[in-house]
């Protein structure tokens, strides 16, 4: 149930973005909250936690709207890039949807941190971000940077996936044929189904 209602937010944000063909930001408006950005090493750890943090958001019951804005953000963001169920969306520098999970885990990352001051959440999030520290400094994950590592974002700018970048990359273009199949052998069928009811009460 919240995949639909997320949909109903990102829909007027996704056929916006399909005019930017060739870039995966929306006209810049800085009037939000800054985010600062994450490297590349420390986008492969916060995957991990993402959901983590996600769910830990859901259970606080005092809330403040810095913590709103930015659960808002990462939740509409993690929709915009397909949920990083593309081959290569944070692992892939050149992935088309790559910038995209960069602002999606900034914002997990910021929320992480600022959910360390609030009351009834406070313990378990300094919890998880002392693991995800740890992690973080074991690897040397703020050493290893690409081209979007010192991008920050702005949560009243959100950042589309390259779209025509999608035609020229393999894993991405691989995964829409399967969606595709997914979505468009059922809906031949149903057709199918359809057709034959029609003839048969003519």
């Amino acid at each position: 149930m919240r995949r639909l209602a997320l949909f109903s937010l990102i829909l007027p944000v996704f056929f916006a973005g399909e005019a930017l063909a060739h870039s995966g930001r929306l006209p810049s408006n800085q009037t939000g909250l800054p985010i600062p950005a994450v490297t590349h090493g420390e986008m492969a750890i916060l995957t991990h936690y993402r959901s983590a943090i996600v769910a830990l958001a859901h259970r606080a019951v005092v809330t403040d709207p810095r913590f709103r804005v930015l659960l808002n953000y990462t939740e509409i963001q993690h929709a915009l890039c397909l949920w990083t169920a593309v081959p290569g969306t944070v692992g892939d520098e050149t992935s088309p949807f790559n910038e995209c999970a960069h602002a999606d885990l900034a914002a997990a990352k910021a929320l992480l941190l600022h959910m360390r001051a609030m009351p009834d959440i406070g313990p378990a999030a300094n919890e998880l971000n002392s693991q995800f520290e740890n992690e973080a400094i074991l690897s040397g994950a703020e050493l290893v940077g690409c081209q979007y590592s010192d991008e920050g974002y702005n949560s009243a700018e959100f950042i589309m996936p390259d779209w025509m970048g999608a035609l020229s990359h393999g894993p991405s273009l691989a995964s829409a044929g399967v969606v595709l199949a997914f979505v468009g052998v059922p809906f031949a069928a149903w057709r199918s189904r359809s057709g034959r009811k029609r003839h048969s009460a003519a």
